[in-house]
Parts: C-alpha cells; sequence; structure tokens
C-alpha cells in the first residue's frame, strides 16, 4: 500500500533522481492508480501502446525517485520531427518545397508525454504540497534535459499537457525559456443528466429534431457491445485506415497507430476497452472505440465505412449510443476528442485547451523558435476550430453592444 504522506524531499544522502526507462511497463501500475484515479488513458493504456512492438516512435517513460520511492512519471517519445507537421494545405506544399530545395526541417525530438494520448498524463504523488511538487518538477524536466544532451537530441517537447492541471510545472517551464504554442483543444461533453431525453433537452431545438431524424433514418444498423475483437481486428484497423486517409488533415506519424494497436489496447485494458461496433447485415459499417475509467469515458477512435455510413447517418448514432452507454454507467464526463470541433460544439461540447511547450537546447535556435512557432500552431490551421472562435468573439462584441445600448 502506498504511503500518502508527504515524504520529506531532501538534496543531501538521497536526494532526488530522474531516470529514462523502457517504458510505462516498467513503473509501478499501483503508483499510477493513485496517482491518476480517474485518468482513463493510464498505466494500462500506456503499456498496451508499447505491447504492440511496432512504433515509427521509441517509446520510454521518466521516473522521479527519492531514494527507492517514486514521486513522479511521465510518458516520453523519441521521433525525427518534421518541423511544418502542423501546416496543412498551401502552407503545407511550400514548406515541403523548400524542404526538398534545402534539405532542413527535421530534428531530433524527445517529448513527454505520448504520441497515443491527447493529454500530457504526469502522474505525481499525490500527498505532496505545492513546494514539493516544484522540486519533483524540476528535478523530471533536469532529468529529460541531460537526456537530450547526451543524445545529441536538438528539441524538447510537452506534449497537450493541460495547463491547469500542473500551474507549478508550467511556471518553471516558463522560467527555462520554454515557448508554447497552441495544440488542438479536446472537446469534452458533460453530462449532467439522467437520460437521453435529458441530454437532448440541452441542445437546440433544431438540433434535437435533426439528431431525431438521423436516427430514424438509421434502423438498418444493429449495434453491438463487446471487448474482444480478436475475429473482427483486421477489418477495424481497416475502417480505421480509410476514415484516416479521407481526412482532409494530415499530422504525419502523429496520426499513424501500430499495427497491433487494436487488439493490444482490446487485450490489455479488457473491460476498460470497449468497442461499438455498428452492422449493416453481416457487413461491420463502423466502430468506436472508447477507452473507460469509472467516472469518465474517451471516445478515442472512431472508423467507418463512407459508402454506409453517410446514407444511414452513422456518426449522429454512434453518438448517441456513447451518450447513452455513458449514462447507463453513471459516467458525466465524456472526452470526444479534438477535430470536428462544428459538429461537436452544436452537440454540446465545450472546449478544453491545452499546449504544446518547447524549447530548442541551442539558445539562439530557440530564441529565434519561441518567436516563429506560435506562427504554426496547431489550432491556428483547423479551418472549423478558427470560424467557430470567429463566431464566438462577433457574438460576445454583439452581446456587449447591445448591454451599453
Amino acid at each position: 500500500m502506498l504511503d500518502h504522506n508527504p515524504p520529506e524531499l531532501t538534496v543531501g544522502r538521497r536526494g532526488l533522481s530522474c531516470e529514462i526507462v523502457s517504458g510505462v511497463a516498467a513503473t509501478d501500475p499501483a503508483f499510477w492508480q493513485s496517482a491518476l484515479p480517474g485518468e482513463a488513458e493510464g498505466y494500462a493504456y500506456h503499456a498496451a501502446c508499447e505491447a504492440t512492438g511496432e512504433h515509427v516512435f521509441k517509446l520510454g517513460a521518466a521516473v522521479v525517485r527519492d531514494g527507492a520511492r517514486i514521486l513522479a512519471v511521465c510518458p516520453v517519445f523519441r521521433i525525427d520531427y518534421r518541423m511544418n507537421t502542423s501546416l496543412q494545405g498551401t502552407a503545407r506544399s511550400i514548406s515541403e518545397a523548400i524542404d526538398r530545395r534545402l534539405g532542413t526541417g527535421v530534428v531530433k525530438l524527445l517529448g513527454l508525454g505520448s504520441p497515443y494520448a491527447d493529454t500530457c498524463a504526469i502522474a505525481v504523488e499525490p500527498g505532496l504540497d505545492a513546494s514539493a511538487r516544484r522540486l519533483v518538477f524540476e528535478k523530471l524536466i533536469g532529468g529529460i534535459e541531460a537526456y537530450a544532451a547526451a543524445n545529441r537530441i536538438k528539441i524538447i517537447a510537452i506534449k497537450d499537457l493541460p495547463e491547469a492541471r500542473v500551474p507549478e510545472f508550467v511556471d518553471l517551464l516558463r522560467a527555462r525559456k520554454f515557448g508554447r504554442i497552441g495544440a488542438l483543444p479536446n472537446c469534452i461533453l458533460d453530462l449532467e443528466c439522467e437520460d437521453v431525453e435529458g441530454y437532448l433537452a440541452t441542445l437546440s431545438r433544431p438540433t434535437r429534431k435533426d439528431i431525431r431524424r438521423k436516427l430514424k433514418s438509421a434502423e438498418p444498423v444493429r449495434i453491438e457491445r463487446r471487448t474482444d475483437i480478436s475475429d473482427i481486428k483486421e477489418t477495424i484497423r481497416a475502417l480505421h485506415e480509410a476514415t484516416r486517409a479521407a481526412s482532409s488533415f494530415d499530422y504525419g506519424d502523429f496520426e499513424s497507430l501500430p499495427d497491433r494497436y487494436f487488439e493490444c489496447v482490446s487485450s490489455g485494458l479488457g473491460g476498460n476497452a470497449l468497442f461499438l461496433l455498428y452492422w449493416v447485415g453481416d457487413e461491420l459499417a463502423g466502430f468506436n472505440l472508447l477507452l473507460l475509467s469509472k467516472d469518465r469515458a474517451v471516445d478515442k477512435f472512431l472508423g467507418m465505412r463512407k459508402d454506409l455510413a453517410e446514407g444511414l447517418n452513422l456518426y449522429a448514432v454512434s453518438w448517441m449510443e456513447n451518450v447513452k452507454f455513458c449514462l447507463e454507467r453513471g459516467i458525466h464526463t465524456l472526452i470526444m476528442g479534438p477535430t470536428a470541433y462544428e459538429l461537436k460544439m452544436r452537440f454540446g461540447c465545450r472546449l478544453q485547451e491545452s499546449g504544446i511547450w518547447f524549447r530548442h537546447r541551442g539558445p539562439v535556435a530557440n530564441s529565434i523558435l519561441r518567436r516563429v512557432a506560435p506562427l504554426a500552431a496547431f489550432d491556428r490551421f483547423e479551418p472549423e476550430l478558427v470560424e467557430w472562435r470567429k463566431r464566438k468573439k462577433r457574438e460576445a462584441r454583439e452581446a456587449l453592444r447591445k448591454r451599453t445600448g
């Protein structure tokens, strides 16, 4: 049993240490459960991703200890990173043409977080006070910087950091001259209702009418819930790849999954990895993968056959099935992930902002990068998100104008 009394942190006989280990699976699952009890993408999920054995990324974990006692764990990854990854459309084409001409644009990057998670999970001993947490974070970032220097890695990044959870860490990053760019925010659906009708009542009348109409057109769809996908794993992989290939966005290696991802997550998480399957006759027309914890669910991946999905409105069907399942289980937070912002906002989501923090190990290069990187922030190139934010600003200005006469 973990001792939750704050440890006495010293820099003397024992002091703090930071070590990069082979992966999250090499750390203590009980510590993760204690530090991040409500996290659906916790120890089991990261260990399952590592178990696929095939990665564009080199995965590991950073562990901070006081003697033998674990105080913090965070997944890490290494990648040869293409600097134009966030750019889309014409901007990407121009950048690639320059890269081909000059042979530039790829650097070695060490990241905190996981390429397979939408939130950087830093598991910290829950009994620590603010000053002790700061010491732990200092050792964590110091260990990451030392590892990067020893391995000639140019850029250190913290991927999808939810700043509100770790304010001491954010203060430390600023003090160490890390820059920040906007990540794609997560869409969060708060289900403060008792049933599906209660959820629909929170939406606008046109949206309720639209959803009900779409559900009626989907009567031929048979819905199945299961955790074992051993007999359909190839079909699920193909549906995911087809859906990804049809997207107008390309985030390179950060959109790719190892071939064994779905079966490893299924076996590694057991009942906490739920596949919602949408059948039309004997054809699997679509699937959702939900990652579950006691009080939240993550809608991790969606895959659909386009020729069947559009006529049967499978997206609306899958959305409502997610809502129905969560309400049945007493889950009141449904994390719908980034992208498709217009529709998700219309269906009741709020945005959870996060950032990508970065530092180049060269002082001059870091100074330049901090100035220019925000121009290539991920949230600047998602058109639905940009338009939604513009509309909200217009609405706020109009509301202010009406109040002030």
